[in-house]
């Protein structure tokens, strides 16, 4: 039988993942990134510790020689090694000894939303929604991305701009899956709001605000 070899995951890699999950959900994340569920949560528990050890990380790779003394009587190879000694056990099993940036921040959607329970005047946290473009030469929806809103009622990250061209989109919220899991009923099982982009330069704002009986939307930017 082959050997089952542990795959390592970078800083960068485990709080990306962890903002990922912040912005959409664990299991979002775990999707996204192809990655077991119970890391996702593993490294959400972690956070604060990651972001610790990836600053000294970083602080040491900005130092001479990595924030190691050079001694003239070993060879370059001794020293190479007398600085993987000295970091932490937990940081030479988990990840690369590289160091650690600042994570990148992708560049803002140009579509966005957010959605609101103005029944309870709270954010519509944990909604399940979808985004589609109709291919007008079938006359069918392309689904583009799903995903859930985070703990403020927004999605970040719904189409980047390179996917944002002329169209017609709809967002679809799962809205009686919503008021199922607050232990309500109500009246619309789903409401899809479609739209057309004729101008993807601009920033387009499409909230959702809603009540067990009813529901608005509008362009904003």
């Amino acid at each position: 039988m082959a050997p089952v070899h542990r795959k390592k995951y970078d800083f960068r890699f485990k709080l990306s993942t962890v903002k990922y999950a912040e912005e959409h959900s664990g299991e979002a994340a775990a999707r996204h990134f192809s990655v077991d569920p119970k890391r996702v949560r593993d490294w959400r528990k972690m956070k604060s510790e990651l972001q610790r050890l990836c600053k000294e990380n970083s602080k040491r790779a900005r130092l001479p020689g990595g924030g190691r003394k050079k001694k003239q009587s070993r060879s370059s190879e001794d020293h190479g090694k007398r600085g993987l000694k000295s970091v932490p056990k937990k940081e030479q099993v988990d990840c690369e000894i590289t160091a650690c940036s600042a994570m990148t921040t992708p560049a803002p959607s140009p579509l966005s939303t957010h959605v609101l329970n103005t029944g309870m005047g709270v954010p519509g946290a944990g909604m399940v929604l979808s985004l589609h473009r109709l291919d007008q030469g079938t006359d069918t929806w392309n689904l583009l991305i799903t995903g859930a809103t985070n703990d403020d009622g927004r999605c970040p990250g719904l189409i980047t701009r390179e996917a944002f061209i002329p169209g017609v989109y709809k967002m679809r919220f799962e809205t009686g899956q919503y008021w199922n899991g607050l232990g309500e009923a109500c009246f619309y099982p789903y409401v899809e709001i479609v739209f057309t982009i004729t101008d993807p330069s601009q920033k387009f704002h499409v909230p959702l605000l809603l009540s067990r009986f009813s529901y608005s939307t509008y362009r904003g930017s």
